[in-house]
């Protein structure tokens, strides 16, 4: 593999950068990752709205992800081919290779209110709300059976994720009428064009959506999922979980407006 993703105005994905021993199929899986992540960050930079220096983390991102990748590979074509082992546990394929446990937590994009210590040991974001939890810089995990506000209508979190803009997810939580207001209000400044925001209630939350803000999209966790897998408690605060066009969470924001603004002011001019 080399060692820069881009230099100047030259940048490199897939087989230009990294060359993956057949085993586990991670070859074109790492690589139209690496487009994904300088997909979004290069669009922003071409229209004026972020700074060149968002374009450095694409290789401070991917170098990482990509060595670790082709050192489990590696093990694994050897094992395969030393005639050694006589059982089969070296056909197994763990969980690492479903490539579900990738993570940016180092990233310099990337804003932890919740978790400050980061740890990057890979954890399955897919298994959050059973075994671990989620930090900043995680894949963003799903959530089905939600509702949309006094609708039958339902919906998933993947349905709600698009990869031309943030989404925000705000966890009401305990949080009254008045600091959800705040939250969302703040999230209006940004263009709709770049942050998405989604209110997401308890089932048995008291309040719908804000009535200064009629026109926030808002779901009922009517079965818990949302809640459970992003690890937030029904009793606490406000949470904010921004995820990024790529599905990885840019930002997990416990503090507000504050948070929200230090975390954009990363990413946007």
């Amino acid at each position: 593999m080399v060692n820069e993703f881009g230099k100047g105005r030259v940048f490199v994905a897939g087989d230009a950068c990294h060359v993956h021993s057949p085993t586990g199929g991670q070859g074109m899986n790492s690589g139209v990752q690496d487009s994904f992540n300088l997909a979004w960050k290069l669009a922003l930079v071409h229209k004026g709205l972020a700074p060149r220096s968002v374009l450095e983390s694409y290789s401070q991102e991917r170098l990482r992800v990509i060595a670790s990748t082709l050192n489990k590979t590696t093990v694994l074509f050897k094992k395969e081919l030393s005639g050694k082992s006589k059982a089969p546990t070296h056909l197994s394929r763990g969980y690492e290779l479903r490539m579900f446990s990738i993570n940016y937590r180092d990233s310099p994009l990337v804003l932890d209110e919740k978790y400050p210590e980061r740890d990057l040991e890979d954890v399955d974001a897919y298994r959050s709300g059973d075994d671990g939890t989620v930090q900043g810089g995680d894949r963003a995990p799903d959530a089905p059976c939600m509702t949309y506000l006094n609708q039958d209508t339902r919906t998933t979190l993947f349905d709600i994720f698009k990869p031309n803009h943030h989404t925000a997810l705000v966890f009401s939580g305990s949080g009254g009428e008045a600091s959800i207001t705040q939250i969302l209000e703040t999230l209006r400044e940004y263009s709709s064009g770049l942050v998405k925001s989604i209110l997401i209630l308890t089932g048995s939350s008291s309040f719908g959506a804000p009535s200064e803000l009629v026109d926030v999209v808002t779901v009922v966790d009517t079965e818990g999922y949302a809640y459970k897998n992003y690890v937030v408690e029904p009793q606490d605060g406000p949470t904010v979980v921004i995820v990024r066009p790529d599905g990885y969470i840019g930002a997990l924001v416990t503090s507000g407006s504050k948070g929200i603004k230090d975390y954009f002011s990363l990413i946007l001019l």
